[in-house]
């Protein structure tokens, strides 16, 4: 895959499977719309993109509240927070974690820190239906 610039790359769920074939460690923030836990994490992928450059790839999936897409993925939570090497999931958080657990995970992922242990943050849970209308 091409040079990504060292901020998120925004992207639609359908574009996912062509970034994850990257060959770089990948955080993919899972997000919805209208979401205040998603609108607290942004600035903390701004700044986790910025710090570890490009030897990693942020991307951020604005429409993961979709029900087949969130299905697929198996998505309880918005935002989710994947953390991808060689082409597979190796790390999950659930909720907008801190600056602090984000760059803990990804120095794991980079081989330059020990396993950081499990987290969460602010989060809702995903709503979405199959054939019928959601009730917020």
């Amino acid at each position: 895959m091409g040079t990504l610039l060292a901020t998120p790359v925004l992207i639609r769920g359908i574009d996912l499977d062509k970034l994850l074939r990257d060959t770089r460690p990948i955080l993919v923030a899972f997000e919805g719309a209208e979401s205040s836990p998603c609108a607290l994490l942004a600035p903390r992928l701004d700044e986790i993109a910025r710090e570890f450059g490009p030897r990693v790839a942020v991307v951020r999936v604005l429409d993961a509240g979709d029900a087949s897409f969130a299905a697929r993925h198996h998505l309880l939570w918005i935002p989710t927070i994947a953390f991808w090497h060689g082409s597979r999931e190796v790390l999950r958080l659930a909720g907008a974690a801190s600056t602090e657990v984000l760059r803990a995970h990804m120095r794991f992922l980079l081989d330059e820190g020990p396993w950081p242990g499990p987290s969460s943050g602010p989060r809702r849970a995903v709503r979405s239906a199959f054939g019928r209308p959601t009730a917020h």
